[in-house]
């Protein structure tokens, strides 16, 4: 039984895991947290992202090591699932869907969480001690989702307003009926691009 924090700052983590986390940072980033998985497993959160980092032969890969990085707003779902003895935290997003948790014959496999590149599997009675962490990602995913909405908004308001200008402007003479349909087509086209 080990007498390491679940969670902490990257001093939680096996040497050789944190130098992994390390290497995958800017200079001016720092951890807002670290979660301490199984086997050397841990999600490390970032102010704009999550990274889930696995090394070793039990992570697939034998002599180095895996990362991957999940944006919050594309962060759909945060799963927890337990077992026994065995805790899984596993994000849905576009890229990584939901594992089913079946093997090929129907029977949970628990090794496919150990390998799965957006789950991180720790001891179970650890996770009460990540209740605070889980709180602050699930708030981290939420802010990132109301900021999206929020320029969206801003953008599809700000186009609003030039094809009204723009229509303004031909109910006066200004501008022709085809001159119209061009501008407010760029008014669009600029407002989808910057979403």
């Amino acid at each position: 039984m080990s007498g390491r924090p679940a969670v902490g700052g990257l001093e939680i983590l096996h040497p050789r895991t944190a130098r992994l986390v390390r290497g995958n940072l800017s200079a001016e980033e720092q951890p807002r947290f670290c979660l301490r998985g199984a086997r050397n497993q841990c999600l490390v959160a970032l102010d704009d992202r999550l990274m889930i980092v696995k090394r070793g032969a039990r992570a697939g890969a034998t002599f180095g090591g895996v990362v991957t990085t999940i944006y919050y707003p594309d962060v759909e779902a945060m799963l927890i699932r337990t077992s026994l003895r065995m805790a899984w935290l596993e994000f849905s997003s576009a890229t990584f869907e939901r594992s089913h948790g079946r093997g090929a014959l129907g029977s949970e496999s628990r090794h496919d969480r150990f390998t799965q590149p957006n789950c991180l599997p720790m001891r179970r009675r650890h996770l009460n001690d990540c209740r605070a962490a889980l709180d602050d990602i699930r708030a981290l995913v939420a802010a990132s989702k109301n900021r999206g909405s929020e320029s969206a908004d801003r953008v599809s308001g700000a186009a609003l307003a030039e094809i009204e200008r723009l229509a303004q402007l031909r109910l006066h003479g200004s501008l022709s009926d085809k001159k119209f349909a061009a501008a407010a087509l760029n008014v669009l086209r600029s407002a989808r691009r910057a979403a």
